[in-house]
């Protein structure tokens, strides 16, 4: 039985619907302002297969949508070949509303709508078909409520199943690419610095075989565990219908300035100006020489975290699998690429002999351990000034100097007794509250969502993408160009100065009258999630032509060359 607030808050909707909707032609609101609706399908409809569509709506602002069990909730009507069938809706968490007293719940900004198909068994190999969907919603806010619809048809061909023996081929090839990918990693920038300690802890603990095949394991287990923890958060937040890919953690701001302190103070330590040994007396000695199993699982959490940046050209394969497959397959890959990124540490503890192959320690170390911090400084530099693209700017003035102050009060820790102490431990939690707060505003946590949405109107540039520029430059015959990108991945970086502003590159665009639009991943952005989903891709970088004679765009590889994009252009 529904509550006497639903009966209210559904005759405050209707009244809005019957007196305030559409008094005259002249004065009713148009539906199609307030929400604009666009139907995401597959690439791939097989016989007997369940697949995924989802209905995007961007709602403008002070507008909003109900969800399932509310009074004008949205809805969606199919019409499907014969022997075809429709799932449920799986609603994402709604937000709550309170309009004249009542609260209703439902959706602002960009929210998509799971909607699931099933193919009919009996369908064939090459047939097309149409199917289309009506949809009906009612729109909310300002005081009105505006209903609005829309119909989608679209024309599908049916896909070839796999065959059982190549699915398995398949899903092999997934784990082995995982496992090469991780491999690779070791050698990619963004891992080094840790790599570099790591490496320098098993050359001091060379001579204790029994010291080093434990931390070759414990470090192990915590590149492992932090996978799979990353993957048990994509898995969850997938179950709800969420749009999230690679990287996802990088575009939370609260998580990037969190990984700019971290990263800071092991510089610090490295170089010698934070001593943890100092703090705590006998009681922290006898835990440093437990240490060095939960520090070589800490490396390897730390190594996970800093190898994102780097991960997704060397991954693009598994990475995919993991946003599709099954829950236990997914986690299988997450499980692959730990052991290729862990593979060199545990070869030494299945052949502890190849230890004395290792150089001895020595002063050569301590010289390696002043590199290794300027390494850690320029890691931590690069977070902070990816902070500051993902914050409007008097919100990243406040981290940077709420960095400063939790490094300070850190300082003041470890190198003074007492009164210094408190002090410090009172500096360093201002610090990282200060920190996490201001920039947890930006997420809504403290209403700070006008902020960042002053920000994006900010990056409002004459190259940004978004579907209708790409529909409104292809229709006028233009090349088109969509480089999906991120403020925070370090190959995109790398395609931007090697490709994209490359002098060749850019005299062709000119002389072809072709258009370059950036997807800008930085910040979370469903549309640009939605819009990867459709090439299979739920990581950057990746880059598309769209040419005025082919009627499906060309896919780039994720580290590009510009004989690549001018072969596209040409």
């Amino acid at each position: 039985m529904k509550k006497p607030a639903a009966f209210l808050g559904a005759f405050f909707v209707l009244a809005s619907m019957i007196f305030g909707a559409a008094p005259t032609a002249a004065s009713a609101p148009d539906p199609t302002d307030k929400i604009q609706a666009e139907l995401i399908l597959p690439r791939d409809f097989m016989p007997g297969k369940t697949v995924s569509t989802a209905l995007k709506m961007e709602h403008a602002k002070g507008y909003h949508t109900y969800t399932t069990g509310e009074i004008g909730e949205t809805e969606v009507r199919w019409e499907l070949p014969s022997g075809w069938h429709t799932g449920n809706i799986i609603w994402p968490r709604a937000e709550e509303f309170g309009t004249q007293g009542i609260v209703a719940k439902g959706y602002t900004g960009t929210v998509c709508l799971d909607l699931p198909i099933t193919v009919s068994a009996n369908a064939k190999q090459g047939e097309h078909h149409t199917i289309s969907a009506h949809v009906k919603w009612v729109a909310c806010g300002e005081g009105i409520c505006v209903p609005g619809e829309k119909i989608f048809r679209s024309d599908v061909v049916i896909s070839s199943p796999l065959p059982q023996n190549r699915t398995q081929i398949f899903s092999f090839g997934i784990l082995g690419a995982a496992f090469l990918g991780g491999l690779i990693l070791n050698l990619m920038p963004c891992v080094f610095p840790v790599l570099g300690i790591k490496a320098m802890s098993f050359i001091k603990h060379s001579c204790d075989k029994k010291q080093t095949v434990a931390q070759g394991i414990a470090y192990a287990c915590g590149i492992i565990l932090s996978l799979c923890v990353l993957g048990g958060i994509v898995l969850f937040l997938r179950s709800g219908s969420e749009l999230v890919g690679w990287g996802f953690q990088l575009q939370n701001p609260v998580f990037v300035w969190v990984m700019t302190v971290i990263l800071a103070i092991i510089s610090m330590n490295l170089a010698g100006g934070v001593e943890f040994g100092s703090i705590g007396g006998n009681a922290q000695s006898r835990l440093l020489r437990r240490g060095g199993i939960l520090g070589a699982m800490g490396s390897g959490i730390l190594m996970v975290l800093v190898a994102t940046p780097c991960s997704a050209p060397f991954l693009a394969t598994a990475l995919s699998g993991v946003f599709v497959l099954p829950a236990w397959q997914a986690m299988l890959v997450m499980v692959a690429m730990g052991l290729g990124l862990s593979a060199p540490y545990l070869l030494l503890v299945v052949f502890p002999s190849a230890l004395k192959f290792l150089p001895k320690p020595g002063d050569w170390m301590e010289n390696l351990r002043k590199i290794l911090a300027w390494m850690m400084a320029a890691s931590a530099v690069y977070l902070a000034w990816v902070y500051l693209g993902e914050v409007p700017p008097d919100t990243g003035l406040v981290g940077l100097m709420s960095l400063v102050l939790a490094l300070f009060g850190l300082w003041l820790m470890v190198n003074f007794k007492k009164f210094g102490r408190a002090m410090g431990i009172l500096v360093l939690a201002w610090g990282v509250w200060s920190g996490v707060f201001r920039s947890g505003s930006v997420l809504g946590v403290r209403g700070g969502a006008e902020d960042i949405a002053s920000l994006h109107e900010k990056r409002q540039e004459a190259g940004e993408w978004s579907p209708e520029r790409v529909l409104k430059f292809r229709q006028a015959g233009r090349i088109v160009i969509v480089d999906f990108t991120a403020r925070w991945c370090v190959n995109c970086l790398i395609n931007e100065r090697a490709v994209w502003h490359n002098d060749e590159i850019q005299k062709l665009i000119t002389e072809k009258n072709a258009v370059l639009l950036v997807a800008d991943w930085t910040n979370r952005d469903d549309r640009i999630a939605a819009e990867l989903r459709k090439f299979g891709r739920n990581a950057v970088p990746f880059a598309l032509i769209y040419r005025p004679d082919e009627t499906t765009p060309r896919e780039l590889p994720n580290l590009i060359s510009v004989q690549q994009v001018m072969e596209g252009l040409r």
